[in-house]
């Protein structure tokens, strides 16, 4: 169930339907306690407040229904605009970027502004009352303290549009939308992978891999997808309670950000009841399926986007080294920040020492691959990019303190200063290369 409403959150983060909806709920019930307001509160001594007061049905009708037209007016150039800022940035830095862009809570709130303002004044102006004819009296109602919310409403979303003229340039510069996504590559990492203490493996670690080792020749349940599309989220609290529950261990063959199709194995289940059935179990409720890869338990997926900005860069039809170069830096910070951090054990406890589920690890290495042989095609190809390349790898080594490891990144140099003497570099940048190479 976490799961599900982590996934809906997303989805209405990502929208630009949800925002201008609840301010356009708030606006309506605004004019509503507004207008009840007027009704309620004498507003007859403020005649002689000629710059706030409205003294006709005529003349409030006027304003409102200018406001609310030069409202709906500014909504709709907005929305055009921000179409068009979305197109031109999914060409040219990649359809993965346009979910950044619809998550920008400064382009929701601005169009939800606009519209939440038409809607305002135009439920207003249903509300002004020309003389009628009655058996008694003559009724007038001009809504003064509403229509001058309205001109005040008005007023703050001029300033609205001048942030988002400023706005809008401002999140599709390069740098910006680089610097975005790797503060969030980073926040994830953080939030993903605990910072390491120590090296010693505790001892029912230890004694979960023997289990783990026990499992091989027991009988097992396989769970099959019933749906296609990537895993976006597991819901390991949900998973750990259903093991409990049901006293058994799950092993997860697939985790978030993987292409799941319908039938495929995504884990097995060790039972020891062998009257246990897949549909018992109902496993599938605690991982969400969708059609688009999102990065709230996907750090790759923020790999992918920064990797995939520096290619585009490096094209022949862009050619723009100096965008790769940009995100290489981002790259390598989010690199070494990873390198400082412990991969979490895949197997999951529950508070009785008592294995419960095996997870599938996302080790340092796949992180190294997904950088360095992404991007040596194309880093090798322009000396700029490629000394910046080395000098990535170069730092990266210089957090590093495991020998492994170290010799992973190591092989990882060895293997682009391959490739650059087969492209033929010039001796006084291979030269250069050589100096930065670790």
């Amino acid at each position: 169930m976490q799961a599900l409403v982590r996934k809906s959150w997303l989805s209405i983060r990502s929208s630009y339907w949800f925002f201008p909806a609840l301010m356009s709920i708030a606006a309506v019930l605004a004019s509503i306690a507004a207008v009840w307001i007027d009704r309620n509160f004498d507003t007859e001594g403020w005649h002689e407040l000629n710059f706030i007061y409205t003294s006709t049905p005529d003349a409030a009708r006027t304003i409102l229904a200018t406001l609310a037209g030069s409202m709906i007016t500014v909504a709709g150039v907005t929305f055009a605009i921000t179409i068009t800022t979305v197109g031109n940035a999914t060409a040219q830095f990649g359809p993965r970027v346009l979910t950044n862009f619809m998550r920008d809570r400064g382009n929701q709130i601005s169009l939800g502004a606009f519209v939440a303002n038409f809607l305002y004044c135009l439920f207003v102006l249903r509300s002004v009352r020309s003389a009628v004819d009655s058996s008694e009296t003559e009724i007038v109602f001009i809504p003064q303290i509403a229509i001058l919310v309205a001109l005040a409403s008005t007023i703050g979303c001029v300033g609205v549009l001048i942030y988002y003229i400023h706005h809008v340039p401002y999140s599709l510069h390069v740098s910006n939308l680089l610097a975005y996504i790797g503060t969030e590559l980073q926040s994830k990492i953080e939030k993903l992978f605990p910072e390491e203490v120590g090296q010693a493996l505790p001892k029912k670690l230890d004694r979960a891999r023997q289990v783990e080792a026990e499992l091989a020749s027991k009988p097992h349940i396989t769970i099959q997808s019933k749906s296609t599309g990537f895993l976006q989220l597991v819901d390991d609290s949900q998973l750990m309670e259903l093991a409990n529950q049901h006293d058994f261990i799950i092993v997860m063959k697939c985790r978030p950000g993987d292409f799941i199709i319908a039938g495929q194995t995504i884990a097995l289940v060790y039972a020891k009841s062998r009257n246990t059935t897949p549909d018992d179990l109902n496993l599938q409720q605690a991982l969400t399926i969708g059609y688009q890869r999102t990065p709230d338990q996907d750090v790759r997926f923020l790999v992918n986007e920064l990797v995939e900005i520096a290619t585009r860069a490096l094209s022949s039809g862009q050619n723009d080294p100096f965008t790769a170069i940009d995100a290489l830096h981002w790259l390598t910070a989010g690199l070494t920040q990873r390198i400082s951090r412990q991969t979490p054990s895949p197997y999951r406890m529950n508070d009785d020492d008592e294995l419960r589920a095996i997870a599938t690890p996302a080790t340092i290495e796949e992180m190294i691959d997904m950088i360095y042989d992404q991007l040596r095609p194309y880093a090798v190809g322009d000396r700029n990019v490629g000394l910046a390349f080395m000098m990535s790898i170069t730092t990266a080594l210089a957090s590093c303190s495991d020998p492994e490891l170290r010799t992973y990144l190591r092989n990882k140099a060895e293997t682009f200063r391959d490739d650059v003497a087969q492209r033929g570099w010039h001796a006084s940048d291979v030269t250069r290369l050589g100096e930065i190479a670790p």
